[in-house]
């Protein structure tokens, strides 16, 4: 178990080196150095007990790893910072420990701290797109990136064996076919978390009325989702407006 420990440690070495050797080649052993700290600092030595979460647990780091030199090498050598955001890159660190388990999620820490490291990118790199990243799912992410600007979605108030039913950001496009229910969940996910802005009409003003309308309440009937409702009664649709803020397209900018 120790010599496994012992080897884990040294294939990481190798590949915190490679990355900082990436680094330093164009001109910034600082950051480099610094990057180095920050991950043996939150990531610190392998001496788990468990050898199956060690195994995936060490694959996910050594990927991450390789996601942040890949995404640190499109960044010209007169564009890299010459000193690293600790500021931002060490929470960013902390916080991703708990998410490299994920490969959308992990792709999105490491797009974030490269272009941290990237002076093309002063001025949008937000130290809150790391309390962003942890609050969001990777249907989320694939919502986001999906999402044109503006994107439209039904709201649709029934009456079902008496009671009134309401489902709402009913989003289907290209890529989701289907709306369901963790859809609905993620755009509301992403409004709460200011990335996107929604136009709510409930008396069918605006973009809820007429053609436009028509067509995506025709378009939403043939799709399993409606088929599998209960027959409807007195049926009422509107089309809510969505907008990806100045925030969100930052945001997708940097980490999508």
């Amino acid at each position: 178990m120790q010599g496994d420990a012992l080897m884990d440690d040294t294939i990481f070495i190798a590949a915190m080196t490679a990355l900082a050797t990436s680094l330093a080649s164009k001109g910034a052993e600082g950051p480099a150095h610094t990057l180095n700290l920050l991950w043996q600092a939150t990531f610190g030595r392998v001496d788990k007990p468990l050898e199956e979460y060690l195994a995936k647990r060490n694959h996910d780091k050594i990927k991450y790893i390789e996601e942040i030199d890949k995404e640190t090498s499109k960044i010209p050598v007169d564009k890299i910072k010459q000193e690293i955001d600790i500021s931002l890159v060490g929470p960013a660190l902390e916080a991703s420990k708990y998410y490299i388990g994920n490969a959308v999620l992990r792709s999105m820490f490491a797009k974030l701290i490269a272009a941290s490291l990237d002076q093309r990118h002063n001025g949008e790199v937000h130290h809150a797109f790391v309390e962003i990243i942890k609050q969001m799912n990777p249907l989320d992410a694939q919502m986001l990136s999906d999402l044109k600007n503006p994107s439209y979605v039904l709201y649709y108030l029934t009456n079902q064996h008496g009671r009134g039913y309401v489902y709402e950001n009913l989003y289907m496009s290209d890529r989701f076919q289907e709306p369901f229910e963790e859809s609905s969940l993620a755009i509301s996910n992403l409004e709460r978390l200011g990335l996107i802005h929604a136009h709510r009409y409930r008396h069918g003003l605006m973009v809820g009325t007429g053609a436009f309308l028509d067509s995506m309440v025709k378009r939403f009937k043939k799709t399993d989702y409606y088929k599998r409702m209960p027959e409807p009664v007195d049926p009422h649709f509107t089309v809510d407006q969505l907008e990806i803020t100045t925030l969100g397209l930052t945001f997708r900018d940097i980490c999508l």
